[in-house]
């Protein structure tokens, strides 16, 4: 180069950033001591301003630059701010100071005033409801834009904050529903006759405060608070019942139970019961005499399918076909009630009207009075003559009482419609008991002017 001395600040003397300076280039720097020449890199490195930095933002005071570069803050269209590294200068000596920065011009600003317009919204924290509210505000500073921009939003979170209204959320627990199910008794029912309808109701986070009852959807009626919770109803026709029950909890909760179908059926007719009638040959028997009794009996909406004899309450015979023929016999001394008991088909009774039958005391002979008689042989004591057809060794015994009416009786001893003997005797006899041993078998009966049927014993 040549030795003509140059300004070093000339803007024609710096060179684009990243220019490499040759070794063997020569500068030389005017001072007032004369011309010096710069022949070292070192020296012309020192010497040679860096290129201007270009941003949308001021620098930082951690931002690197050499004294003298420049640091142009673009703001809009035209809008620049330019700061310049300097050395060090102590605090306060110019707001506009950013560490080695200093603001040294601006371009298209008002110099020294930032203006800024924020907005913020503020919302509710989480477990609390409210209205999202906004707010905006504008804020000037005269230290720098982002001093302007933190001022108005600060104003606008401020305001923002303030307005808005937050209630804490009120989280109520989700209602558990009642749980419920139903019984009906009887089932099937019957039109008319009342049934039980019982229902198991349980509330898991509550109680249980009513239980309606439903066929289909007719309400039947309902029960209070307190269990068991029945319900008793009466069907008024025939067909199916589709009953549910719903259960009500404090909570207003209804649970609802699955659906119990139950058959309804007609009554069934009422049975007519059979009618009875009983009829017997004597009322007078001796003690162990049997006789047969004879019953009728009829049913007018079925059959009848037994007809029992009783003495008293004690059923003595019993027989399943028409005619009805009841074999009776008693050893009990004394009067005896006997009646005629009809049962049909449907297991209806009827007793017939009572007859009354004399069961004459039991005929006790003593060895001592027996009167053993042929055919044609009459008694010398007594006067009594047996005869007995055809002649057998049957033996006649009886008690013999103190004398009275001699005059002549004649009594017929039959067995099965068939006279086996006649007897001659004295009318004081008549009524005594007597023994009339046949064929190895004892018969018993009392003196009669007429016949006389003895019962085995």
């Amino acid at each position: 180069m040549a030795d003509t001395p140059i300004n070093y600040t000339d803007a024609s003397f710096v060179r684009p950033a990243g220019e490499a300076i040759a070794d063997t280039e020569a500068m030389f720097n005017t001072s007032t001591e004369g011309v010096t020449r710069l022949d070292s890199v070192a020296k012309v490195r020192e010497a040679i301003a860096p290129a201007t930095i270009r941003a949308n933002r001021k620098p930082r005071t951690t931002t690197a630059g050499r004294v003298g570069q420049e640091f142009w803050f673009l703001q809009g269209a035209g809008k620049w701010s330019i700061y310049q590294h300097s050395a060090p200068i102590a605090d306060g000596e110019n707001p506009e100071t950013i560490g080695p920065w200093v603001l040294v011009q601006e371009i298209g600003l008002q110099s020294g005033v930032f203006t800024s317009t924020k907005s913020f919204t503020a919302n509710c924290p989480a477990g609390q409801t409210g209205a999202p509210m906004t707010r905006e505000a504008t804020r000037s500073s005269t230290i720098s834009q982002d001093d302007a921009d933190a001022q108005a939003l600060a104003a606008a979170t401020q305001a923002a904050t303030a307005a808005l209204v937050c209630s804490v959320v009120v989280v109520t627990p989700t209602n558990q529903i009642p749980a419920v199910s139903v019984a009906a008794s009887p089932s099937p029912a019957t039109v008319g006759v009342s049934m039980t309808l019982t229902a198991t109701a349980n509330d898991a986070d509550g109680e249980v405060v009513k239980v309606e009852y439903y066929n289909g959807q007719t309400k039947l009626g309902e029960t209070g608070s307190a269990p068991p919770y029945t319900f008793t109803y009466a069907p008024t026709a025939p067909g199916t019942l589709s009953l549910t029950a719903k259960a009500y909890d404090n909570a207003g909760g209804v649970g609802t139970s699955s659906a119990l179908s139950v058959t309804v059926n007609n009554p069934a007719p009422v049975n007519q019961l059979p009618a009875a009638n009983l009829s017997v040959p004597k009322t007078t028997l001796a003690n162990g005499e049997s006789m047969t009794a004879t019953a009728t009996a009829s049913d007018p909406d079925g059959t009848v399918v037994k007809v029992e004899l009783l003495d008293g309450t004690a059923v003595v015979a019993e027989d399943s076909t028409s005619p009805y023929s009841l074999n009776y016999a008693s050893t009990v001394a004394g009067q005896h009630t006997l009646r005629a008991r009809a049962t049909d088909n449907n297991g209806g009774a009827t007793l017939s009207a009572p007859v009354t039958v004399t069961v004459q005391a039991a005929v006790v002979v003593p060895a001592s009075y027996e009167v053993n008689l042929g055919n044609g042989q009459t008694d010398a004591q007594t006067g009594v003559l047996l005869t007995v057809e055809p002649a057998e060794p049957d033996v006649l015994r009886f008690n013999r009482p103190a004398a009275g009416d001699t005059s002549p009786g004649d009594m017929e001893i039959v067995f099965d419609d068939i006279t086996v003997a006649l007897v001659n005797f004295p009318l004081y006899l008549v009524g005594t008991a007597y023994a009339y041993d046949r064929n190895g078998q004892r018969y018993l009966g009392t003196f009669t002017n007429g016949k006389s049927t003895p019962s085995a014993q």
